[in-house]
């Protein structure tokens, strides 16, 4: 696999398995439970490191700036998608302000 199209494939699932999760939790968020915000960052971290691991461990050379160019990488496609997703004239219409 292209390693672009694997750095980018693995960055569309380290956005997308904690959307997903969040959809099966949503009910504490919505009793005012504070175990929602604290599950969110957990899955967040532990997709992130399990995603790196995957990809990293075919590194040979180069370790740290395959590590950053991932995280770089990651940021910007988790950022983009929450922008098509969340702007106010996207499907979910939320506002940038909490």
């Amino acid at each position: 696999m292209d390693k672009y199209l694997k750095i980018s494939a693995y960055g569309v699932l380290v956005w997308l398995i904690p959307f997903l999760v969040s959809f099966f939790i949503y009910p504490l968020k919505t009793a005012g439970n504070p175990l929602f915000e604290s599950i969110m960052p957990l899955v967040l971290t532990i997709m992130v490191v399990l995603m790196a691991n995957l990809y990293l461990k075919n590194v040979q050379t180069g370790f740290i700036r395959e590590a950053v160019i991932i995280g770089v990488t990651w940021f910007f496609i988790n950022i983009a998608i929450d922008l098509v997703l969340f702007l106010p004239s996207s499907p979910m219409q939320m506002s940038l302000n909490k």
